[in-house]
Protein backbone atom coordinates (compact mmCIF):
# COMPACT_ATOMS: atom_id res chain seq x y z
CA UNK A 1 0.00 0.00 0.00
CA UNK A 2 1.47 3.19 -0.85
CA UNK A 3 1.16 6.13 1.36
CA UNK A 4 -1.47 8.73 1.32
CA UNK A 5 -0.05 11.70 -0.57
CA UNK A 6 1.00 14.90 1.95
CA UNK A 7 -1.52 17.99 2.70
CA UNK A 8 -0.32 20.78 0.35
CA UNK A 9 -3.37 23.25 1.18
CA UNK A 10 -2.52 26.11 3.63
CA UNK A 11 -5.06 27.28 5.86
CA UNK A 12 -6.34 31.13 5.60
CA UNK A 13 -4.90 33.25 8.44
CA UNK A 14 -7.58 33.93 11.02
CA UNK A 15 -5.05 36.02 13.70
CA UNK A 16 -4.78 39.80 13.92
CA UNK A 17 -1.30 41.77 14.00
CA UNK A 18 -0.85 44.64 16.63
CA UNK A 19 0.94 45.64 19.36
CA UNK A 20 0.89 44.66 22.96
CA UNK A 21 -0.98 46.66 25.00
CA UNK A 22 -0.10 47.09 29.30
CA UNK A 23 -2.67 44.02 29.74
CA UNK A 24 -1.67 41.97 27.27
CA UNK A 25 1.84 42.47 28.79
CA UNK A 26 0.37 41.30 31.86
CA UNK A 27 -0.99 38.21 30.29
CA UNK A 28 2.83 37.24 28.68
CA UNK A 29 4.14 37.52 31.93
CA UNK A 30 1.40 35.19 33.73
CA UNK A 31 2.39 32.85 30.61
CA UNK A 32 5.74 32.72 31.50
CA UNK A 33 4.70 31.89 34.80
CA UNK A 34 2.45 29.65 33.70
CA UNK A 35 0.15 31.12 37.18
CA UNK A 36 -3.41 29.90 35.96
CA UNK A 37 -4.68 32.95 38.35
CA UNK A 38 -2.69 36.16 36.73
CA UNK A 39 -3.62 34.62 33.14
CA UNK A 40 -7.17 35.01 34.62
CA UNK A 41 -6.72 38.49 35.67
CA UNK A 42 -4.96 39.80 32.59
CA UNK A 43 -7.79 37.95 30.52
CA UNK A 44 -10.11 39.76 32.45
CA UNK A 45 -8.45 43.16 32.03
CA UNK A 46 -9.07 42.84 28.26
CA UNK A 47 -5.76 41.19 26.68
CA UNK A 48 -6.59 39.92 22.96
CA UNK A 49 -5.34 36.09 22.72
CA UNK A 50 -5.51 36.06 19.10
CA UNK A 51 -3.70 39.17 18.42
CA UNK A 52 0.34 38.40 17.13
CA UNK A 53 1.90 40.99 19.66
CA UNK A 54 4.72 38.59 21.33
CA UNK A 55 8.24 37.21 20.77
CA UNK A 56 9.66 34.41 22.77
CA UNK A 57 13.20 33.63 22.65
CA UNK A 58 15.83 31.05 24.12
CA UNK A 59 19.74 31.28 23.97
CA UNK A 60 21.16 29.16 21.28
CA UNK A 61 17.84 26.93 20.89
CA UNK A 62 14.90 29.23 19.17
CA UNK A 63 14.15 33.01 18.36
CA UNK A 64 9.71 33.70 17.72
CA UNK A 65 8.24 36.33 16.36
CA UNK A 66 4.52 37.17 15.50
CA UNK A 67 3.20 35.15 18.50
CA UNK A 68 -0.37 35.35 19.62
CA UNK A 69 -1.05 34.44 23.40
CA UNK A 70 -2.72 31.20 22.62
CA UNK A 71 0.95 30.24 20.86
CA UNK A 72 3.33 31.55 23.44
CA UNK A 73 0.85 29.58 26.02
CA UNK A 74 1.31 26.28 23.62
CA UNK A 75 5.79 26.91 23.35
CA UNK A 76 5.51 27.42 27.23
CA UNK A 77 3.54 24.76 28.40
CA UNK A 78 5.59 22.16 26.21
CA UNK A 79 8.98 23.22 27.49
CA UNK A 80 7.28 22.19 31.02
CA UNK A 81 5.75 19.03 29.67
CA UNK A 82 2.40 19.50 31.32
CA UNK A 83 -0.90 21.76 30.21
CA UNK A 84 -1.62 24.33 31.98
CA UNK A 85 -1.64 28.04 30.56
CA UNK A 86 -2.88 26.93 27.18
CA UNK A 87 -6.00 25.23 28.82
CA UNK A 88 -6.54 28.17 31.04
CA UNK A 89 -6.69 30.25 28.01
CA UNK A 90 -8.64 28.33 25.95
CA UNK A 91 -11.24 28.10 28.82
CA UNK A 92 -10.85 32.05 28.81
CA UNK A 93 -12.49 32.46 25.56
CA UNK A 94 -9.25 31.01 23.40
CA UNK A 95 -9.45 29.21 20.42
CA UNK A 96 -7.28 26.20 19.18
CA UNK A 97 -8.49 26.30 15.86
CA UNK A 98 -6.23 29.55 14.81
CA UNK A 99 -4.23 30.11 11.89
CA UNK A 100 -1.39 33.01 12.02
CA UNK A 101 0.16 35.01 9.31
CA UNK A 102 2.92 32.39 7.98
CA UNK A 103 0.14 30.03 8.00
CA UNK A 104 1.14 28.19 11.60
CA UNK A 105 -1.50 26.40 13.22
CA UNK A 106 -0.70 26.56 17.67
CA UNK A 107 0.36 22.55 17.18
CA UNK A 108 3.56 24.21 15.10
CA UNK A 109 4.68 25.20 18.49
CA UNK A 110 3.76 22.18 20.15
CA UNK A 111 7.73 20.01 21.35
CA UNK A 112 5.94 17.92 24.06
CA UNK A 113 3.40 15.10 23.75
CA UNK A 114 0.78 15.93 26.58
CA UNK A 115 0.34 19.46 24.35
CA UNK A 116 0.09 18.01 21.35
CA UNK A 117 -2.23 15.54 23.04
CA UNK A 118 -4.49 17.95 24.41
CA UNK A 119 -4.49 20.07 21.09
CA UNK A 120 -5.98 17.01 19.12
CA UNK A 121 -8.27 16.17 21.75
CA UNK A 122 -9.43 19.66 21.65
CA UNK A 123 -9.91 20.88 18.02
CA UNK A 124 -6.70 21.89 16.64
CA UNK A 125 -7.02 21.60 12.42
CA UNK A 126 -6.27 18.52 10.93
CA UNK A 127 -5.99 16.82 7.72
CA UNK A 128 -9.20 13.90 7.55
CA UNK A 129 -8.26 11.13 9.68
CA UNK A 130 -5.12 12.31 11.54
CA UNK A 131 -6.49 13.14 14.75
CA UNK A 132 -7.22 9.25 14.81
CA UNK A 133 -3.31 8.43 13.99
CA UNK A 134 -2.38 11.17 16.60
CA UNK A 135 -3.99 9.81 19.24
CA UNK A 136 -3.28 5.85 18.71
CA UNK A 137 0.40 7.13 18.67
CA UNK A 138 0.10 9.64 21.68
CA UNK A 139 -1.72 6.58 23.83
CA UNK A 140 1.37 4.16 23.04
CA UNK A 141 5.26 4.77 24.65
CA UNK A 142 7.57 6.88 22.55
CA UNK A 143 8.37 5.30 18.80
CA UNK A 144 6.03 2.16 19.51
CA UNK A 145 3.67 3.80 16.79
CA UNK A 146 5.34 5.30 13.97
CA UNK A 147 3.93 6.28 10.06
CA UNK A 148 5.65 6.25 6.78
CA UNK A 149 6.95 9.95 5.25
CA UNK A 150 3.61 11.20 3.39
CA UNK A 151 0.60 9.80 5.84
CA UNK A 152 -1.33 13.52 6.48
CA UNK A 153 -1.13 14.16 10.25
CA UNK A 154 -0.72 17.81 10.28
CA UNK A 155 -1.48 20.70 8.21
CA UNK A 156 1.48 22.77 7.04
CA UNK A 157 1.91 26.34 6.95
CA UNK A 158 2.99 28.67 4.19
CA UNK A 159 6.48 27.57 3.65
CA UNK A 160 5.43 23.74 3.61
CA UNK A 161 7.06 22.76 6.99
CA UNK A 162 5.05 20.61 9.06
CA UNK A 163 4.72 20.79 13.27
CA UNK A 164 7.87 19.10 14.88
CA UNK A 165 5.58 16.67 16.88
CA UNK A 166 4.00 16.25 13.41
CA UNK A 167 7.70 15.36 12.09
CA UNK A 168 8.15 12.91 15.11
CA UNK A 169 5.27 10.77 14.56
CA UNK A 170 7.56 9.56 11.36
CA UNK A 171 9.80 6.68 11.34
CA UNK A 172 12.62 8.97 10.03
CA UNK A 173 11.66 12.15 12.18
CA UNK A 174 11.81 9.72 15.49
CA UNK A 175 15.26 8.66 14.71
CA UNK A 176 16.13 11.97 14.57
CA UNK A 177 15.01 13.31 17.62
CA UNK A 178 12.82 11.16 19.56
CA UNK A 179 10.15 13.16 21.71
CA UNK A 180 10.06 11.82 25.95
CA UNK A 181 7.65 9.82 27.88
CA UNK A 182 7.29 11.82 31.13
CA UNK A 183 4.82 11.52 34.43
CA UNK A 184 1.89 13.48 34.11
CA UNK A 185 -0.06 14.43 37.19
CA UNK A 186 -3.67 13.53 37.03
CA UNK A 187 -6.83 14.82 39.00
CA UNK A 188 -6.64 12.80 41.93
CA UNK A 189 -2.49 13.82 42.31
CA UNK A 190 -3.35 17.75 43.01
CA UNK A 191 -2.49 17.53 46.46
CA UNK A 192 1.36 16.81 44.95
CA UNK A 193 1.28 20.11 43.38
CA UNK A 194 2.86 23.38 44.81
CA UNK A 195 0.54 25.39 47.07
CA UNK A 196 0.90 28.35 44.32
CA UNK A 197 0.13 27.05 41.67
CA UNK A 198 -2.84 25.38 43.45
CA UNK A 199 -4.56 28.10 44.57
CA UNK A 200 -4.04 29.71 41.24
CA UNK A 201 -6.19 26.62 39.57
CA UNK A 202 -8.57 26.48 42.08
CA UNK A 203 -9.03 29.98 41.58
CA UNK A 204 -9.86 29.78 37.72
CA UNK A 205 -11.85 26.60 38.04
CA UNK A 206 -13.98 28.74 40.54
CA UNK A 207 -15.37 30.53 37.22
CA UNK A 208 -14.48 27.47 34.59
CA UNK A 209 -14.45 24.23 36.04
CA UNK A 210 -13.78 22.18 33.04
CA UNK A 211 -10.79 23.31 32.58
CA UNK A 212 -8.48 20.88 31.76
CA UNK A 213 -4.56 20.44 33.80
CA UNK A 214 -2.34 17.86 33.58
CA UNK A 215 1.00 19.14 35.34
CA UNK A 216 4.55 17.63 34.76
CA UNK A 217 5.70 15.59 37.55
CA UNK A 218 8.96 16.57 36.77
CA UNK A 219 8.07 20.77 36.92
CA UNK A 220 6.23 20.05 40.15
CA UNK A 221 9.43 18.61 41.43
CA UNK A 222 11.61 21.22 40.64
CA UNK A 223 8.86 24.04 41.86
CA UNK A 224 9.04 22.42 45.13
CA UNK A 225 12.80 21.83 45.67
CA UNK A 226 12.98 25.88 44.84
CA UNK A 227 10.42 26.40 47.66
CA UNK A 228 11.52 23.80 49.86
CA UNK A 229 8.49 22.21 50.23
CA UNK A 230 10.59 18.58 50.52
CA UNK A 231 8.20 16.25 51.63
CA UNK A 232 5.51 17.56 48.39
CA UNK A 233 9.77 16.75 46.30
CA UNK A 234 9.81 13.35 47.91
CA UNK A 235 6.82 12.60 47.44
CA UNK A 236 6.51 13.37 43.57
CA UNK A 237 10.58 11.43 43.17
CA UNK A 238 7.83 8.18 44.39
CA UNK A 239 5.48 9.12 41.90
CA UNK A 240 7.75 8.15 39.70
CA UNK A 241 9.32 12.26 38.21
CA UNK A 242 11.44 12.29 35.87
CA UNK A 243 14.67 13.86 37.07
CA UNK A 244 16.62 14.28 34.62
CA UNK A 245 14.37 16.50 32.38
CA UNK A 246 16.57 19.67 31.63
CA UNK A 247 13.79 22.94 31.92
CA UNK A 248 14.45 25.06 34.98
CA UNK A 249 16.23 28.32 34.57
CA UNK A 250 17.73 29.78 38.41
CA UNK A 251 19.55 33.12 39.00
CA UNK A 252 21.10 33.53 42.47
CA UNK A 253 22.41 36.51 43.86
CA UNK A 254 25.23 35.73 46.05
CA UNK A 255 28.11 37.90 47.39
CA UNK A 256 31.10 36.69 44.99
CA UNK A 257 28.96 37.99 42.16
CA UNK A 258 25.56 36.57 40.77
CA UNK A 259 25.29 33.47 38.90
CA UNK A 260 22.49 32.30 36.39
CA UNK A 261 21.80 28.66 35.61
CA UNK A 262 20.10 27.68 32.46
CA UNK A 263 18.22 24.06 31.53
CA UNK A 264 18.46 22.66 34.88
CA UNK A 265 17.52 19.25 35.52
CA UNK A 266 15.31 18.56 39.09
CA UNK A 267 19.23 16.89 40.34
CA UNK A 268 20.92 20.52 39.13
CA UNK A 269 18.57 22.38 40.83
CA UNK A 270 18.64 20.56 44.43
CA UNK A 271 22.48 20.32 43.75
CA UNK A 272 22.76 24.52 43.18
CA UNK A 273 20.49 25.26 46.16
CA UNK A 274 21.89 22.87 48.35
CA UNK A 275 24.97 24.86 47.52
CA UNK A 276 23.38 28.01 48.38
CA UNK A 277 22.36 26.86 51.71
CA UNK A 278 25.53 24.64 52.53
CA UNK A 279 22.86 21.49 52.92
CA UNK A 280 22.51 18.48 51.11
CA UNK A 281 18.80 18.14 52.26
CA UNK A 282 17.62 18.50 48.92
CA UNK A 283 19.82 16.00 47.44
CA UNK A 284 19.42 13.32 49.83
CA UNK A 285 15.70 13.05 48.69
CA UNK A 286 17.38 11.23 45.24
CA UNK A 287 18.71 8.09 44.41
CA UNK A 288 22.29 8.01 44.27
CA UNK A 289 23.34 6.74 41.40
CA UNK A 290 21.65 8.67 38.89
CA UNK A 291 24.59 11.37 39.99
CA UNK A 292 25.69 11.22 36.64
CA UNK A 293 25.05 12.73 33.26
CA UNK A 294 24.69 16.65 32.41
CA UNK A 295 22.38 18.54 34.75
CA UNK A 296 22.75 22.14 32.62
CA UNK A 297 23.06 24.03 30.37
CA UNK A 298 26.52 23.62 28.26
CA UNK A 299 27.20 20.04 29.86
CA UNK A 300 27.57 21.01 33.31
CA UNK A 301 27.48 18.47 35.84
CA UNK A 302 26.54 18.36 38.66
CA UNK A 303 30.32 19.04 40.85
CA UNK A 304 29.89 21.90 37.61
CA UNK A 305 26.69 23.21 39.79
CA UNK A 306 27.93 22.33 43.27
CA UNK A 307 29.85 25.67 44.69
CA UNK A 308 29.61 24.86 48.47
CA UNK A 309 32.31 22.50 49.61
CA UNK A 310 29.82 20.10 51.95
CA UNK A 311 27.45 19.55 48.45
CA UNK A 312 30.75 18.65 46.54
CA UNK A 313 32.03 16.48 49.19
CA UNK A 314 28.68 14.31 49.16
CA UNK A 315 28.96 14.10 45.73
CA UNK A 316 32.15 12.96 45.65
CA UNK A 317 31.20 10.56 48.29
CA UNK A 318 28.56 8.59 45.92
CA UNK A 319 30.23 8.81 42.96
CA UNK A 320 29.60 11.57 40.81
CA UNK A 321 31.84 11.99 38.12
CA UNK A 322 34.48 14.84 38.72
CA UNK A 323 36.79 14.12 35.65
CA UNK A 324 34.18 15.28 32.74
CA UNK A 325 34.62 18.87 31.12
CA UNK A 326 31.48 21.30 30.20
CA UNK A 327 31.51 22.01 26.60
CA UNK A 328 33.59 25.00 27.20
CA UNK A 329 36.45 22.19 28.06
CA UNK A 330 36.31 23.25 31.95
CA UNK A 331 36.87 20.49 34.34
CA UNK A 332 34.59 21.48 37.17
CA UNK A 333 37.58 22.47 39.16
CA UNK A 334 38.33 25.09 36.62
CA UNK A 335 34.50 26.22 37.55
CA UNK A 336 34.23 26.65 41.36
CA UNK A 337 35.16 28.60 43.87
CA UNK A 338 38.39 28.06 45.35
CA UNK A 339 37.85 25.93 48.28
CA UNK A 340 35.45 23.89 46.57
CA UNK A 341 38.03 23.53 43.71
CA UNK A 342 40.77 22.22 46.09
CA UNK A 343 38.34 19.61 47.26
CA UNK A 344 37.57 18.07 43.92
CA UNK A 345 41.49 18.35 43.21
CA UNK A 346 42.20 16.51 45.92
CA UNK A 347 39.92 13.86 45.38
CA UNK A 348 41.01 13.69 41.79
CA UNK A 349 44.55 13.52 42.66
CA UNK A 350 44.08 10.53 45.36
CA UNK A 351 42.25 8.64 42.15
CA UNK A 352 45.15 9.28 39.95
CA UNK A 353 47.87 8.75 42.10
CA UNK A 354 49.02 4.98 42.45
CA UNK A 355 47.90 3.90 46.62
CA UNK A 356 50.41 1.88 48.59
CA UNK A 357 49.55 -1.36 46.90
CA UNK A 358 50.77 0.56 43.59
CA UNK A 359 46.95 0.85 41.87
CA UNK A 360 44.85 3.91 41.11
CA UNK A 361 40.82 4.23 41.28
CA UNK A 362 38.87 4.81 38.77
CA UNK A 363 37.73 8.05 38.44
CA UNK A 364 33.34 8.99 38.52
CA UNK A 365 30.76 7.46 36.39
CA UNK A 366 29.10 9.65 33.60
Amino acid sequence: MHPAPAISTCLPQTTVSGVATLSELDLQDAIHARDPHLIMEAVMEGAALHKEAFGWSVVDECDYSGLTAMALAVLLDSRHEGVCAVSTLLSAGGRLDTVDARGRTLLHFATSAPVARFLVEHGVPLPQGARERWLRALAAPPGRVLFDEGVPLAMPDNDGALPWMAVQLTHAGFAYKPWRSVVTLSEADIAYVSHRRQWGIGNVRALWPQTVYALSAADELAMHLVDGELKHAAQLIGLGAEQNLPQTDLFIEADDGDREYLDLTALGVATVLDSVDGTIHRLALFDASQLGGFHGKYRSTLLHLATAPVVARWLLDHGAPFDVKDSSGRLPEETLPPATAALVVAHRLSRVLPDSAGTSRPGGRL
